[in-house]
């Protein structure tokens, strides 16, 4: 059941607390400031920008069929997304395979063990599992591990593509049957004008009992919604079934770590990509 809460809240630590407001429905969106340092943040912006990205397609269910559309965002790593659209079955598994074997390199890829400092994403695992009681781990789908944090990274000149095609993000059910679904970024590199996320009072997967993911963008114009300024170090955490997008910018980087939170019926946490 999809609670119908509207606001934010911002915390300097992750708490219960702020957990709880989330995940009951009174917030659609919980900021922690300087939740990695600028130091951290310098050391991993620069892996980032020293590996390979591809793009992040989003996928869709239109008529029925699930595709998939690119909305200017890239990404280093493989997210599980990309293996259930509409695909051939040896497309599939080829996906599945590269996404599988992608798992363990992917999770390391931004520790730093040389300082001893974990990676965001090992950081915001840890302290899930610490302050949430019901416990937060890292997802088995297929009885098999998941990712766990790629990088976004998205670049000015694409950036109008994105804000234009607001999206929201749901699991199949035939994946994992969840009680609600959440977002973790952690910002490390953001614009100095614009690239503020942008998210509505209204959820998207309603629409999905129609046959379609796509929303006609006027019935967006009468909803509540909240424009969200983000600076590097920042983690934000929100409800993927609300509608939401990232302003456009114009000049500059938006790079974030993230990851999805599944809620089960018990209450427990579950990460991937």
């Amino acid at each position: 059941m999809y609670m119908n809460g509207f606001g934010i809240r911002r915390d300097q630590e992750l708490t219960a607390s702020g957990l709880k407001d989330l995940l009951s429905g009174c917030i659609s969106v919980l900021v922690v400031e300087d939740f990695v340092s600028q130091e951290h943040c310098g050391r991993v912006l620069a892996r980032i920008l020293d590996s390979n990205v591809a793009p992040y397609e989003h996928e869709e269910l239109v008529e029925g069929r699930r595709i998939y559309s690119y909305y200017g965002v890239d990404r280093s790593g493989v997210p599980f997304n990309s293996t259930i659209g509409e695909l051939k079955p040896e497309e599939r598994d080829e996906r599945r395979s590269a996404y599988y074997g992608e798992v363990l390199a992917g999770t390391r890829r931004y520790r730093e063990a040389r300082s001893g400092s974990v990676s965001p994403i090992d950081l915001l695992r840890l302290q899930l599992d610490e302050v949430w009681p019901f416990g937060a781990s890292v997802a088995a789908f297929e009885g098999k591990k998941m990712l766990c944090g790629i990088a976004r990274v998205m670049e000015a000149e694409r950036s109008r593509l994105t804000e234009e095609n607001p999206h929201f993000d749901a699991l199949p059910e035939s994946i994992m049957s969840l009680k609600d679904q959440f977002a973790a970024n952690i910002f490390i590199e953001t614009p100095t004008t614009g690239g503020a996320f942008i998210i509505w009072d209204k959820d998207g997967r309603s629409s999905m009992e129609n046959g379609s993911s796509r929303l006609d963008k006027a019935a967006l114009e009468q909803a509540p919604s909240m424009r969200v300024r983000i600076l590097p170090g920042t983690l934000v955490l929100f409800r993927t079934g609300n509608w939401h997008t990232v302003e456009s910018f114009p000049t500059g980087l938006r790079i974030s770590l993230q990851c999805f939170i599944g809620q089960t019926a018990d209450d427990r946490l579950h990460l991937w990509n």
